[in-house]
């Protein structure tokens, strides 16, 4: 009854559904002509919706009322009777002429939502037809006459001990068994358990063993089912418990032949909507067809809601960290203590010291041999701040200042709290991912404002979801503010650079020049690696530099011209260079108040795992981090998330410390990064007279830059989240080779195909990088039981064949 119920409600939707396909479609075919062309037909059509709609109407009353036997989905007919007062409400409309300027995206997301019900109540749920056709008698089993070990019985059932393996064999069951249902629960609230089922069947008389597994799920009933791929009559079953320490299990009941309940799911169907949401107005949607230059209004507003929904979903990833580890606001911002950074520094610079935690004896240190050699601090038992630098008696931080200088410290000042590293976070990556739409932005409208205006959009998202700086907000320390707050700069710095007009047409804003300069120097003072995009940047100083000295001599000639022209040269370098002067000196005298010199950042003088003093470099140690970094192809298989990592060492012979194995390179990440193997081609297509310089700083900003950081990070080992430092750069330089050729096309149909692949790489550099993510998340969350239960549920919706 429950299925049949189910099914009828479903089905009588996707007529309903119909109706408002038939009156919305465009082109329309013979049946859609005879039942809406006719009006006698399209009467007789309506009537029909119309008794659905109150069969639909019964069915919710019964089911809010629990009258019945309903499907296990909560409201299903709730659901589907809202949907089909939209589907023939709108098809009246339509059918009236009512909203016909609408008419191709609610015909076109009309059959998206009749096909997406159509694989509920089909593919997503072809377990639910497992028992049909077949001999199966529905019987609960009588858990009294079975075979237990380690369980005891209680009221309403059987418990397992704690931390115990139990297990509960049936015997002399003979008769086929397509499901069975474990009805258990956790004393662990929000927990997860695992179920083993080992049986024999006409195949075999000797028990098959780790061959099913139910994975049981708190507060989710379509979790205790499972299909059996069973051979003729089943004699032997045994259900085996292995629950985790401090948790019992306790079973109610367990049933077999059970018909597995309809589940109709919201995220399925949100996934499936929202691919086809992407597909419609990407593609299909024709004014983003349109130039960008003709609709750079409405891709204005387009990349204000992709940043909104982006910055959304990193309020809600930092969140789902904090509640797993049970903060509050109350005690977010009032924390008396913090980290390196958020308090160690802060209290050093209020003290007017460089010198973090002075009050640590370090006297056992001076007595080592070598104190940066980790084992030997393990072995003689010495105390030592972790990944602190200690130089000459003293702790240090290598961190970056500038988070401090400009978040943490006057924080402190205001409020006598230590600011929250997860708020802290949030609020650098946020900023970072404004910047980051903002230089896509202008960087369409300085080079490529002939693209289709969904090219932009599409690369928004493309650049976001692939920046990196999501793997900040998962497991937000110390090591994370310093990433979070260098992608602020970084970015901040590339819009600005671009926005002065120093290279392309346009008047050059020397303000912007000088924000552009001061954000890329700060970036440094948040991770000194990130030194060489300084570099990069005086390039295009330097093209900007030339433009002026152009611009001036093109002036016409008066008495102070040639004064005039020096005067604005000169106010160019100021304003260019001084910010570097400044801050990149902060940094400098900084150095030099720790450890004696200007350019020693500390880095060698770290207590960590690994001597930093006496590492040796080798080629190989690099070559992992450009492997795994740029190169790496994802594994695909049905487990969720289903692309995985393809993490690999290289079977270096010496020691190389692996923070994480989550490893996808940028090459899949996002595929248009595949251009660069057509750089040569773009080269020829690009315009003569820039196409020279345009070359060098794409080289040297998307290219050299970011394989220099990679290389550069040898020594600190592999962590997933150092790609913060140079994904969206390299990517943005395939961009710029993508589109270049792309322009070139005048064949319409090419450029089509070309849209087509480009839009296929959006949507799967976000199945790819949502993937990452919860690959890095699963660690995280494995202890939590709340969280560990929604990955669960999650997982189980996804992976519906189990």
């Amino acid at each position: 009854m429950d299925f049949f119920v189910s099914a009828v409600t479903i089905i009588l939707t996707i007529v309903n559904g119909l109706y408002l396909v038939f009156n919305t479609s465009i082109k329309k075919g013979k049946i859609c002509k005879f039942i809406i062309d006719n009006k006698n037909n399209n009467y007789y059509f309506f009537t029909i919706c119309f008794f659905n709609l109150g069969v639909l109407i019964v069915f919710t009353i019964l089911d809010i009322c629990n009258m019945g036997v309903f499907s296990s989905v909560k409201y299903l007919s709730l659901y589907c009777l809202i949907f089909s007062v939209l589907f023939v409400a709108g098809g009246k409309l339509f059918g009236m002429g009512v909203l016909k300027k609408y008419k191709g995206g609610i015909c076109y997301f009309s059959k998206v939502a009749v096909v997406a019900l159509l694989l509920e109540l089909t593919v997503f749920n072809f377990n639910s037809y497992v028992l049909v056709g077949g001999s199966y008698t529905q019987q609960a089993l009588d858990i009294s006459t079975a075979q237990i070990y380690n369980m005891s019985e209680k009221s309403n059932g059987y418990v397992t001990n704690n931390n115990e393996y139990a297990y509960i064999q049936f015997n002399n069951i003979n008769k086929p068994v397509g499901t069975v249902r474990v009805d258990a629960s956790a004393e662990t609230k929000g927990g997860t358990f695992n179920v083993g089922v080992n049986f024999s069947d006409a195949t075999n008389k000797s028990m098959r063993t780790g061959l099913m597994t139910v994975c049981e799920i708190m507060d989710n009933e379509r979790s205790q089912y499972a299909p059996c791929h069973f051979s003729g009559d089943v004699s032997k079953l045994s259900f085996n418990f292995n629950v985790d320490e401090n948790n019992i299990v306790k079973i109610h009941s367990i049933t077999i032949n059970s018909p597995i309940p309809l589940n109709i799911s919201v995220l399925r169907f949100s996934i499936i909507f929202g691919i086809a949401a992407l597909v419609y107005l990407f593609y299909i949607y024709k004014k983003l067809r349109k130039p960008f230059f003709t609709s750079i209004k409405t891709c204005k507003i387009g990349a204000l809601i992709i940043t909104a929904v982006f910055i959304v979903l990193a309020f809600t990833s930092i969140n789902m960290g904090r509640i797993s580890n049970g903060d509050t606001l109350y005690n977010d911002f009032s924390l008396t203590n913090g980290n390196q950074i958020t308090q160690e520094l802060v209290d050093a610079f209020e003290n007017g010291s460089v010198e973090v935690s002075p009050d640590k004896d370090t006297s056992a240190l001076e007595g080592l041999d070598n104190p940066y050699d980790w084992s030997e601090r393990e072995e003689k038992n010495v105390p030592a701040l972790w990944d602190h630098v200690y130089y000459n008696g003293s702790y240090y931080s290598y961190y970056g200042i500038a988070p401090v200088l400009l978040v943490f410290l006057p924080y402190h000042l205001l409020t006598g709290y230590y600011c929250p590293t997860s708020w802290a976070v949030l609020l650098f990556s946020i900023i970072g991912i404004v910047f980051l739409t903002k230089l896509v932005l202008v960087f369409f409208k300085k080079f490529f404002s002939n693209v289709p205006a969904s090219f932009v959009l599409m690369s928004i998202i493309l650049l976001q979801v692939s920046s990196g700086v999501w793997f900040n907000l998962i497991r937000p320390d110390f090591y994370e503010i310093a990433q979070s707050s260098g992608f602020t700069f970084v970015t901040a710095g590339a819009y600005f650079l671009l926005a002065s007009n120093v290279i392309g047409d346009g008047k050059i804003s020397l303000h912007r020049i000088a924000l552009s300069s001061g954000c890329l120097a700060l970036a440094v003072l948040c991770r000194p690696t990130l030194a060489v995009y300084c570099f990069a940047a005086l390039l295009y100083l330097a093209v900007g530099f030339l433009k002026t000295i152009r611009n001036g001599k093109a002036k016409k000639v008066q008495a102070d011209g040639a004064a005039s022209s020096k005067f604005e040269s000169a106010k160019y370098l100021l304003y260019a260079l001084l910010p570097f002067v400044i801050i990149g000196g902060i940094q400098m005298v900084y150095n030099y108040m720790r450890f004696g010199s200007f350019t020693d950042f500390g880095i060698d003088y770290s207590l960590t795992i690994n001597d930093f003093t006496q590492s040796q470099y080798h080629t190989i140690m690099a070559a992992i981090g450009l492997f795994n970094f740029i190169l790496a192809v994802p594994i695909i298989n049905t487990v969720f998330p289903f692309v995985h990592s393809n993490f690999t060492n290289l079977d270096v012979n010496g020691y190389y410390f692996i923070a994480n194995t989550v490893a996808v390179g940028i090459m899949f990440r996002a595929l248009p990064m595949f251009s660069y193997l057509f750089a040569r081609r773009a080269y020829t297509l690009a315009p003569h007279k820039t196409r020279k310089t345009n070359t060098i700083l794409i080289l040297a900003s998307c290219v050299l830059a970011p394989l220099i950081i990679i290389f550069s990070i040898w020594e600190s080992g592999y962590g997933v989240r150092y790609s913060t430092d140079f994904s969206w750069e390299m990517i943005i330089g395939a961009l710029a080779i993508g589109f270049t050729i792309y322009l070139s096309v005048k064949n319409e149909s090419i450029r089509r195909i070309l849209e087509r692949v480009f839009l296929a790489s959006v949507i799967l550099a976000i199945i790819i990088n949502v993937a990452m993510n919860v690959e890095y998340q699963l660690p995280a969350y494995a202890n939590n039981s709340v969280a560990n239960s929604i990955i669960c549920t999650i997982s189980r919706t996804l992976e519906f064949w189990k």
